[in-house]
């Protein structure tokens, strides 16, 4: 199953756009990340300074996120706000290998000052309305049992809590393994 997502997707208050490779994006994105570290740290381990030091390694970033999304592997959109056109913070629908089964995992995280106003349930609707569309069945979001803003996120959207996969992540900065909880939602349920 090769899947050829739309590159821009449009909401009442935000849109999703596949990430430009260029370095006026990575710009914009480091230096979201850069403002928001301590915010998603906890959570996304990419954020740490060692592996994002500069606005070059979001550049790489966006060149593999394109590769990706040609070889329908890894779809990354950046978010933005559609008044202003500010970068918010992003969200991958990633198959990992999933082709056969129809099933995609979806990430994400905003910027601090985003969260808390109902963005992420909009940029997750535009999303299932898009993937289910081509033929997906099943979508994941999976978040460590310690991140509760996610988790609501997840129940707000409408995902179907499955259970906690013990042990399902290791942070390497906590260095031990965490409890991950798994939501889904399926095509019928959209």
């Amino acid at each position: 199953m090769i899947l050829t997502p739309k590159e821009k997707l449009v909401a009442e208050r935000i849109y999703l756009q596949k990430p430009d490779v260029t370095f006026e994006y990575a710009y914009k994105m480091f230096e979201a990340v850069d403002q928001n570290r301590s915010h998603v740290l906890p959570w996304l381990e990419w954020a740490l300074p060692e592996n994002t030091k500069k606005a070059e390694d979001e550049f790489i970033f966006a060149l593999e996120a394109d590769k990706d999304w040609r070889e329908g592997k890894r779809f990354e959109y950046a978010i933005y706000d559609k008044k202003t056109d500010e970068y918010l913070g992003g969200l991958g629908v990633m198959m990992k290998g999933e082709e056969k089964n129809k099933r995609c995992e979806i990430g994400f995280w905003l910027v601090k000052h985003a969260c808390g106003q109902g963005l992420m349930q909009e940029a997750l609707k535009l999303v299932e309305d898009e993937f289910f569309s081509l033929g997906l069945e099943r979508l994941v979001i999976r978040n460590v049992t310690e991140n509760i803003k996610s988790k609501h996120v997840a129940e707000r959207a409408g995902y179907c809590f499955e259970g906690v996969q013990r042990h399902g992540s290791y942070s390497s900065v906590l260095k031990k393994f965490r409890d991950v909880n798994v939501f889904s939602k399926i095509s019928e349920q959209k």
